[in-house]
């Protein structure tokens, strides 16, 4: 695939990644993003598909562009999101690549992701001097939370892949 193909194919999991939280929310309210996690199905996949440089772009992007359009993630959560989102793709990207274990790269993705996630808010809670019981429970929430949209993300981000490879239309 050449870069043009890269660069459209990345342009348009970043729509995805801006369209798929508002389709949720509208079918399930605003909960529904925070449980199942929308728009970190296609940066995974673009990070998968397209390589370490295309994932961290859209890592970085779609948030923002999502931020700026619907006005989320709320202000408070973008920070955190991109930078767990930015581990996702560049993550994902690099170890499939080296050991074609999709799973396997998936899972890496989403534990360094998530440990991220839960350092930055921890580090936060520890700055603003929250108690250190509110800090472990904020961590533990945003980690619970998320569980079922891992669970997603481990049956859909495969069976995305596996038919467009298939297709071949990425």
């Amino acid at each position: 695939m050449n870069n043009i193909q890269k660069l459209v194919s990345a342009a348009l999991l970043m729509a995805v990644g801006v369209l798929l939280p508002i389709v949720f929310h509208s079918v399930g309210g605003m909960a529904v993003g925070t449980l199942l996690l929308p728009m970190h199905l296609p940066i995974l996949i673009a990070g998968a598909l397209l390589g370490w440089e295309y994932g961290l772009l859209c890592a970085i992007i779609t948030p923002l562009v999502s931020f700026m359009t619907t006005g989320m993630p709320m202000l408070a959560k973008l920070p955190y999101m991109m930078a767990e989102l930015i581990c996702y793709g560049i993550i994902i990207a690099l170890l499939y690549k080296k050991t074609n274990k999709l799973l396997l790269s998936l899972l890496a993705a989403q534990l360094i992701g998530r440990a991220v996630y839960a350092l930055l808010l921890f580090g936060t809670a520890l700055l603003f001097n929250w108690q250190n019981v509110s800090a472990i429970i904020t961590v533990w929430t945003a980690f619970i939370t998320g569980l079922p949209g891992i669970v997603l993300q481990w049956v859909l981000v495969p069976l995305v892949i596996s038919a467009i490879k298939r297709e071949r239309c990425l």
